[in-house]
C-alpha cells in the first residue's frame, strides 16, 4: 500500500512525527492540494476516520468519480454509503472499528472497481442532473411568485 494524505492542516506535523516513529517514511505522501480528478484518476481508496461530518463532500467527490470510501457512520455518511456495496463504515472512529472496517475493505479489494461503478450509480441516482446552472434556474422558475 502506499497512503496519500491530501490537504493542510493543524495536524500535518503531527501526521509527520507519527510517519517518521513508525518507519513509514516510504509508504505515506502528504501531497497538499489536488483537483479531485486528480486524485481520482490515481488513487482506488479513500479513507475517512471522521469523529463528526455532516454532508460528506469529500465522499460525494469520490463517488462522481467511481470510488468508494471506508469512513465511520457519523452525520449523513450513511445516507451515501451502503455498508459492503458502495463503501465501508465503521461504527465509531476508535482503533478497534475503524481498523475492522479497513480489514473488510482489504479483503474485498478485488471488488473495489465494481463497488465503485455502484457508489457513482447510486451518487447519479441522488443528485440527479449535474448541471449546476440548469437547475438553478428550473429552481428559480419552480419558486418564483
Amino acid at each position: 500500500y502506499h497512503l496519500n494524505f491530501f490537504g493542510q492542516g493543524a495536524e500535518a506535523a503531527y501526521l509527520q512525527r507519527l510517519v517518521n516513529f513508525y518507519s513509514l517514511a516510504g509508504r505515506v505522501r502528504f501531497a497538499g492540494f489536488a483537483a479531485a480528478e486528480k486524485i481520482w484518476g490515481e488513487h482506488h481508496l479513500q479513507i475517512l476516520a471522521a469523529r463528526g461530518e455532516g454532508g460528506p463532500m469529500v465522499i460525494t467527490e469520490g463517488m462522481i468519480c467511481g470510488r468508494i470510501a471506508v469512513t465511520t457512520r457519523c452525520g449523513f455518511t450513511p445516507e451515501y454509503i451502503e455498508d459492503g456495496g458502495t463503501g465501508f463504515l465503521a461504527d465509531f472512529a476508535t482503533p478497534a472499528c475503524f481498523g475492522a472496517a479497513l480489514e473488510r475493505a482489504w479483503e474485498q479489494r478485488t471488488s473495489w472497481r465494481e463497488m465503485g461503478c455502484r457508489a457513482h450509480a447510486a451518487i447519479r441516482s441522488r443528485l440527479g442532473d449535474f448541471n449546476a446552472p440548469e437547475r438553478l434556474l428550473k429552481l428559480i422558475l419552480e419558486n418564483r411568485r
